[in-house]
């Protein structure tokens, strides 16, 4: 009967990937798959149980996770080496009856930075002033400016194992910089799935999301 704050961290899918026998057999081909199928059925029961306590139509809920997973691509086999789109891109639902039209895809950049603003203002509660991240509302609602926020992401596993710096990108637009001794920026629209390195055709974009990335850098610490 009161309000409640619920987080439920769903380990899987992640390596090594050993979903149980009922899913790994449909998915003899692939054990990640198995293991994402596995969760989709996990979050399956928490869905049925809210609405068996009819908590469904008045709670806000909010999925979303903290990698994705190379898979090979780039080279990568698991995660947090790298910084394209295979790792870092991750899902993002809301789901809140009261407020939200289900079905909608939207297509603007979103950060994960931008998901409690985004809940405490379905929640009609007043975000602190200091709060990073914008309320993703407008873009849902088509009032907003996608252009107008930046996205920044890092790998860690370089640093942590071989005291590298840490590889950061920023994300603007269609526009992805990947800060490295050999820079790498890509057209995400024309190429999503990051291959073509735009840098040394774009210098003065180059130059413009490096300076921002350091702003960013410097205004955190």
């Amino acid at each position: 009967n009161d309000p409640f704050f619920l987080w439920l961290h769903y380990f899987d899918p992640h390596n090594p990937y050993y979903a149980p026998q009922e899913f790994r057999g449909r998915f003899k081909d692939s054990p990640y798959h198995a293991e994402v199928a596995y969760v989709d059925n996990q979050i399956g029961r928490l869905l049925e149980g809210l609405r068996m306590l009819d908590l469904d139509e008045n709670t806000v809920i909010a999925l979303t996770a903290d990698h994705g997973e190379g898979l090979d691509e780039h080279g990568e086999p698991t995660h947090s080496y790298f910084v394209y789109n295979s790792t870092m891109r991750v899902p993002l639902i809301l789901w809140a009856p009261e407020q939200l039209k289900g079905g909608n895809r939207i297509s603007s950049l979103a950060r994960t930075i931008d998901i409690l603003p985004t809940v405490l203002e379905l929640l009609g509660v007043e975000a602190p002033p200091e709060i990073d991240g914008q309320s993703l509302l407008p873009l849902i609602e088509d009032t907003g400016n996608p252009e107008d926020r930046s996205a920044y992401g890092e790998a860690t596993r370089f640093a942590a194992t071989f005291s590298l710096p840490t590889l950061r990108f920023l994300r603007k637009g269609n526009w992805k910089y990947i800060h490295k001794t050999n820079p790498e920026l890509y057209n995400l629209k024309e190429d999503p799935n990051e291959l073509t390195n735009l840098a040394s055709r774009h210098p003065e974009r180059v130059l413009e999301m490096r300076e921002e990335l350091e702003a960013l850098i410097v205004g955190l610490e």
